[in-house]
């Protein structure tokens, strides 16, 4: 569903043990990323590979239902293929280190495993439910992969709010794809031609001209999207302004002449 809509992203996503659960992750096609097959069975779990190189990191969500184990176990499975890893989720996970909550459970056997980890968690005491000051949604790294503090966006119609994280940890130049953009601008003029009766006829009717306005503006964008196609490739030539490219021509031509000529006017 969500993949004829975001064309330039890869789409994982892992069900989940209840109707509330599942787990998804979206990427840039420009990032080189990999799914972990070993993990792929386990519900409200999806693991994946970032990068090619040697300084690739292991980027992780889980899904913890209020009435389930948070899986330890496996999170020291993952944590032993690669340590430079992010684990983040609505883990329902209380604890006073972290949320300004009374804590449960679950929050005290996730402390005591960050500390025989040396994990700690990114976004301390920001509450993320819409309900409660409570941070259920953590993100977990290393020492060595922390940052600036996180924040949250305003609610999105949930009851927990999108959370904004910048990772100091940059994928290698040689590690990414750049997309190339093509779009088929003569199937896009004929488009635009044979629904322009119906624009003018909407122009007409239309008393809010601002509103007409946005409605074109966004229909022109959607339209030139849609005929879009992109691919992505390992390097590229940046496309050169006509000014230069004619510079350079003339420079082809003296030099040309130099070999011919041996003239000094064409040297100087």
């Amino acid at each position: 569903m969500f993949s004829s809509y975001l064309t330039n992203f890869q789409l994982f996503h892992q069900q989940g043990t209840n109707a509330f659960g599942g787990v998804l992750i979206v990427v840039h096609r420009s990032i080189p990323v990999q799914r972990v097959i070993k993990f792929d069975s386990i519900c409200n779990l999806i693991v994946l590979d970032v990068g090619n190189s040697s300084r690739k990191f292991q980027l992780a969500t889980y899904y913890s239902p209020p009435n389930e184990n948070i899986p330890l176990n496996i999170f020291k499975e993952i944590l032993s293929r690669n340590s430079d890893t992010i684990i983040l989720g609505d883990l329902n996970a209380k604890h006073d280190s972290w949320s300004n909550t009374t804590n449960n459970q679950k929050g005290r056997l996730l402390y005591e495993y960050l500390n025989e980890n040396d994990l700690q968690v990114v976004n301390k005491f920001v509450p993320t439910s819409t309900r409660s000051n409570a941070a259920i949604d953590l993100i977990l790294a290393p020492a060595s992969m922390l940052s600036d503090p996180c924040t949250v966006l305003p609610s999105i119609e949930s009851d927990h709010y999108p959370i904004i994280w910048s990772s100091p940890f940059n994928i290698p130049s040689k590690d990414l794809v750049f997309p190339i953009k093509r779009t088929y601008w003569t199937l896009y003029e004929l488009f635009i031609t044979f629904t322009s009766s119906y624009w003018n006829s909407l122009f007409a009717t239309m008393s809010d001209k601002i509103e007409f306005f946005s409605l074109c503006e966004r229909f022109l964008s959607l339209s030139a999207s849609r005929l879009t196609y992109v691919s992505y490739c390992n390097t590229y030539r940046p496309s050169i302004p006509p000014d230069v490219i004619e510079l350079i021509q003339i420079k082809r031509r003296y030099l040309q002449l130099v070999r011919k000529t041996k003239h000094p006017y064409y040297i100087l």
